[in-house]
């Protein structure tokens, strides 16, 4: 049996987004080491590298001059995290934004600048690998068949930030759900962001439910990020996901198998992008 190569990495960005990657990284105690941590505030940065035994690095030139360097997790916010991953994007072998900026019209470059930094650059599009929405795309492969219609509600959040933030993950999941949906189709009322592959057939919500997904041959409802009722026909099957991994957890399995060489599919920047885009003329309709 194969043993599985140590994977090390680098953390940019020591703020409140990554005290809520510290608790998943170390389920991969074994699998990967931190080797240097980076924050423009140093007093905080020393402190971080002490407890994980890694080098503190004042800046980019020297995250990159790690000999040996596997990837980067970015958990710096904004644009300034943006910067970041594009400019590590081309120099290390992999690198996961962990919270894309918000402002929609200050990354319309987006795309062009992921393409200058070879496309090594991912998003952690939290939403679209929480169980339940992993289980949706079993479903649809296995028994339901094509979708051909979805809706999502967006999260509430009381920092209109958030909202925007939210908005993005909808869109994605429903676009995610759907495949590759039609330009047309789109359309956002109130908390609810829907698909369908016929405009004039609208998608009704079901009651209570966080996603609604329409297939060829059945229905599916989400109620949590682990519980989701299933129908086929008669059928009708309710499911918990309790024993299943966080979306978290899911993210850095594979954002490591990639940073071990591995061609494991993530989200790109311009993923998250077309998300936003498509998020700001719903915003705006």
């Amino acid at each position: 049996m194969a043993t599985r190569r140590l994977v090390t990495i680098a953390v940019r960005g020591l703020g409140t987004e990554w005290g809520s990657w510290v608790e998943p990284l170390a389920e991969f105690e074994g699998r990967v080491r931190t080797v240097a941590v980076s924050d423009a505030v140093a007093a905080r940065r020393d402190v971080v590298a002490r407890r994980a035994g890694a080098f503190s690095a004042p800046g980019l030139a020297a995250l990159v001059s790690i000999v040996g360097l596997d990837g980067v997790l970015v958990c710096e916010a904004g644009l300034a995290g943006l910067a970041a991953a594009v400019s590590l994007g081309g120099r290390v072998p992999a690198v996961l934004l962990a919270r894309p900026p918000l402002d929609i019209a200050a990354v319309a470059g987006g795309p062009d600048m992921i393409s200058a930094a070879n496309g090594r650059v991912h998003v952690a599009f939290r939403a679209r690998y929480e169980p339940s929405i992993q289980r949706l795309m079993e479903l649809i492969a296995s028994r339901l068949g094509r979708p051909t219609g979805v809706s999502v509600r967006i999260d509430e959040s009381p920092d209109p930030q958030g909202v925007v933030s939210n908005l993005v993950e909808a869109v994605d999941v429903a676009a995610y759900l759907a495949g590759t949906p039609e330009p047309g189709g789109w359309s956002c009322h109130g908390r609810v962001v829907t698909w369908s592959r016929d405009p004039d057939k609208p998608v009704e919500a079901a009651q209570g439910a966080a996603v609604t997904l329409i297939c060829e041959r059945g229905v599916v409802s989400v109620r949590s990020a682990r519980l989701l009722r299933w129908q086929e026909g008669d059928r009708t099957v309710d499911e918990s996901l309790e024993a299943d991994r966080d979306s978290r957890t899911v993210i850095l399995d594979l954002f490591l198998r990639r940073a071990a060489g591995g061609l494991v599919p993530l989200p790109t920047f311009d993923d998250w992008a077309k998300a936003a885009v498509l998020a700001g003329r719903l915003n705006d309709a």
